[in-house]
């Protein structure tokens, strides 16, 4: 249990947490998921463990986790077990889901299912900013977490006095809190917003499609030779590209396979977004939510996430109707 893993971490000093955060440790117990600007993340026994550096930009992300922590009822935000603070390294344990909401696209799903996911991810939100006063401010696929139920589970939500019960197999959950401030310092961005209105739909593809088309047949020399030929707008395109050589450079300039997959990536996503490649062969590799989803969504006023989330349980209610009434 997680008690297991809190005397594993009690017993490692500076030197060995410096290991683990330059991916340098010798110790099989902990097996490598992912690396951000901010820290790194391990599996340790049946839990995700996350060590990164502290310092001030770490403040707000160990006050929104010391809060979550404190609120186990809200389910979608990933489970968080204990936060330590060692030398200048703070460590989090947390629930390891099954994956992120990225991977989840690559499947086909019924609107129940991506509504289910929406409203979630819109409680969530709201959880964030009414009850904890804090803003995400970086909420986008890779920080959105999973888990798979072969059962249905109920999830009961108490929104305002108002109770809402929610049946899923998909349990969503909020996740990478680096990003978070309070309420009275928040960052001016609509990130958050973004990812429900936008990113969701369009950006997802964008993001899937670039993918596959680097691993299928897209080259520099190909993006050089055939893309920048073949645009209405090959200038606006090339400019683009240039600009962003030399960001990726700067960046990755120590990896240049890193720098090639980024940029690749980059303009490609850029052609995609601006209706300068053609798609049409990949989208059927896509799954997507029906234009009823996609409108209702594209409705919603996120000033105001208690209509947002009244909206869309009754959306939801009259998909279970018209499934219940088509049996």
């Amino acid at each position: 249990n997680w008690n297991d893993i809190n005397n594993i971490i009690d017993k490692f000093d500076k030197q060995e947490l410096e290991k683990l955060y330059n991916f340098k440790s010798k110790d099989t117990r902990f097996k490598y998921i992912a690396r951000g600007k901010e820290g790194i993340v391990y599996k340790l026994g049946n839990y995700a463990i996350k060590i990164m550096k502290t310092d001030d930009s770490s403040d707000n992300e160990i006050v929104a986790i010391k809060k979550i922590i404190n609120h186990p009822e809200f389910i979608n935000f990933i489970r968080f077990y204990f936060v330590k603070e060692i030398e200048n390294y703070t460590i989090y344990c947390m629930n390891l889901a099954k994956d992120h909401l990225r991977n989840w696209y690559k499947n086909t799903h019924t609107d129940i299912e991506w509504l289910s996911m929406l409203i979630q991810i819109l409680i969530g939100m709201y959880q964030f900013n009414i009850l904890l006063k804090m803003f995400h401010n970086d909420l986008k696929r890779k920080n959105v977490l999973y888990d798979y139920h072969d059962k249905i589970q109920i999830l009961n939500y108490n929104i305002n006095g108002k109770i809402y019960q929610l049946k899923t197999k998909y349990i969503f959950y909020i996740s990478d809190f680096s990003h978070a401030s309070p309420e009275n310092k928040h960052v001016a961005n609509i990130s958050d917003e973004y990812f429900i209105k936008h990113e969701l739909f369009r950006k997802i593809f964008t993001d899937v499609i670039s993918n596959e088309l680097i691993d299928d047949k897209y080259s520099k020399q190909y993006i050089e030779d055939y893309i920048f030929k073949n645009t209405q707008k090959s200038e606006e395109y090339k400019k683009y590209y240039q600009e962003h050589e030399q960001k990726i450079n700067n960046k990755f300039k120590n990896n240049k396979k890193m720098i090639e997959y980024v940029l690749k990536k980059t303009i490609i996503s850029y052609g995609i977004e601006h209706d300068m490649i053609d798609i049409t062969p990949f989208k059927n590799k896509i799954s997507s939510p029906s234009k009823q989803i996609i409108d209702l969504f594209s409705k919603l006023d996120f000033n105001n996430l208690e209509e947002c989330i009244y909206e869309s349980f009754n959306l939801l209610k009259k998909l279970w109707f018209f499934l219940f009434m088509s049996r």
